[in-house]
């Protein structure tokens, strides 16, 4: 090989390899996450801070082994909009550490993010019926928040939510949206149903009575579902 055609091999290799590199630092992370069993719910019991709680329960992906359980918290501002109560995410247990540390270090949205131990929290669908349980054996702890909407230190005792969903589905689609400060965004789609939601809290010594009541009819009623969602850093 004589010189002139050794370095335009040598050039021609370097604009390969250059873009590989382009090509691999461009190119888009996609996720599909199917979540099997999840509910939404507020908590409302008399003399204790309202609470509403999100609970996602058998999630697989392949961006983490095995299944996961993800328990969302929001806590009730004291304020009101709309004649509804505005809640602020404040905490959130997992137990997953794949799919832990990707909400806390990837999605990253300031809640308190907890790492707990397989069967802690649960969410569980009764047979193919639309009966979810969601069960937590742990102590719930949302610690007090500052800025322009504070919240109080909530915890929520050990307990078990039971929300019975009705037979009418609704479908939703959430189209892609932003989250985070790392360039995340996330879609879903999904089918929910109403559901009649009762609690089961010893340490608030309320036992098997009904919450949310005065939701029904409006957006905060309680649910529950089923949803693939897509997660997308380009």
């Amino acid at each position: 090989m004589n010189k002139k055609v050794l370095v335009m091999a040598v050039a021609l290799f370097a604009v390969v390899v250059l873009a590989a590199n382009a090509n691999s630092v461009l190119a888009t992370i996609t996720y599909t996450e199917e979540m099997h069993a999840a509910a939404n719910c507020v908590i409302d019991v008399p003399g204790q801070t309202m609470i509403r709680l999100t609970a996602y329960g058998q999630m697989y992906s392949e961006f983490y082994s095995g299944r996961g359980e993800r328990f969302q918290i929001l806590v009730h501002t004291g304020q009101f909009s709309g004649g509804l109560p505005v809640f602020k995410n404040v905490a959130a247990y997992e137990d997953n550490p794949t799919r832990s540390d990707f909400s806390k270090y990837q999605i990253a949205i300031g809640l308190v993010e907890n790492l707990v131990e397989p069967g802690q929290i649960q969410v569980i669908r009764v047979g193919k019926s639309n009966t979810v349980m969601v069960h937590w054996n742990i102590p719930l702890v949302c610690p007090a928040t500052g800025g322009s909407n504070p919240t109080p230190a909530v915890t929520l005792p050990p307990g078990k939510l039971v929300l019975e969903g009705d037979d009418e589905a609704h479908s939703f689609n959430t189209p892609s949206t932003k989250i985070g400060p790392n360039n995340w965004n996330y879609s879903a789609v999904g089918t929910y149903y109403h559901a009649k939601a009762t609690l089961f809290c010893e340490g608030w010594d309320y036992k098997w009575l009904p919450v949310a009541e005065q939701f029904v009819g409006t957006s905060m009623q309680p649910r529950v579902s089923e949803q693939s969602w897509t997660w997308m850093h380009p």
